[in-house]
């Protein structure tokens, strides 16, 4: 048990106290592993804005993509087997920020232009596993 005395109090913590923040830590390493490292190879790039499909495109044929609509604008570029966004009139450009992806665990959010680009793999697209 450690003691620490802190605003005129003693704190005790306990060994208890500090597995729990250990076990935390690995839980919260393990999760940020598998959402950077957890998703499938990716085919094609869906885009959507304001929740409609705007489009989809072959992941492994290199091009650009001019998305516009409500008077707003995404560059996205699709080169070596990764999906990025190169401009944006969005006045944060977090979108651009937010790097290029490839698998299906990732996604990249314009949210003031409401543009969301994402991986589809071989699987997305019809029902889940879990559907009956």
């Amino acid at each position: 048990m450690l003691n620490s005395f802190r605003n005129g109090t003693f704190i005790m913590i306990k060994k208890a106290d500090i597995v729990l923040a250990f076990i935390l830590m690995l839980a919260g390493i393990a999760s940020s592993v598998f959402l950077i490292y957890g998703g499938a190879a990716g085919e094609t790039v869906k885009i959507t804005v304001n929740g409609a499909i705007y489009g989809t495109y072959d992941l492994n044929k290199d091009e650009i993509v001019d998305v516009k609509a409500n008077s707003h604008y995404n560059i996205v570029e699709i080169k070596d087997g990764k999906a990025f966004i190169t401009d944006a009139d969005c006045p944060d450009k977090l979108c651009i920020r937010q790097g290029a992806i490839d698998n299906t665990s990732q996604t990249i959010v314009c949210l003031p232009n409401k543009v969301v680009i994402e991986i589809i793999g071989p699987d997305n697209g019809g029902p889940d596993s879990y559907s009956s």
